[in-house]
C-alpha cells in the first residue's frame, strides 16, 4: 500500500516579525507529533510549511493538488495573545 499523508499547513503573518518564525514552526512540529502519536498510523500527518503571504498560500496549495501522495491539507492560524 502506498504511504498516504496530510499536510500540516499553518498560517502567520509578518506581524510578529522574522524572529518568531522559528517559534512557530516548533509549535507546529510539536503539534504534528502529537496527532501523529495519538491517531491511526495507516496516514501520517507532515508539517511542511509556513505560510506568511497570500502568494506562498497559493504556490502551497497547488504543491499538495500535484502531490499524489497527499490525501488532504490540515491548516492551522497561528497567533499570540498581546
Amino acid at each position: 500500500m502506498k504511504n498516504y499523508n496530510f499536510w500540516f499547513i499553518v498560517g502567520t503573518q509578518h506581524l510578529y516579525g522574522e524572529k518568531i518564525f522559528n517559534q512557530i514552526e516548533d509549535h507546529a512540529l510539536q503539534i504534528a507529533t502529537y496527532l501523529n502519536d495519538n491517531t491511526d498510523k495507516k496516514t501520517t500527518i507532515e508539517f511542511k510549511y509556513l505560510a506568511k503571504t497570500s502568494s506562498e498560500i497559493y504556490d502551497i496549495f497547488k504543491e499538495a493538488n500535484n502531490d499524489e501522495s497527499c490525501l488532504g491539507v490540515v491548516t492551522w492560524m497561528h497567533t499570540f495573545r498581546t
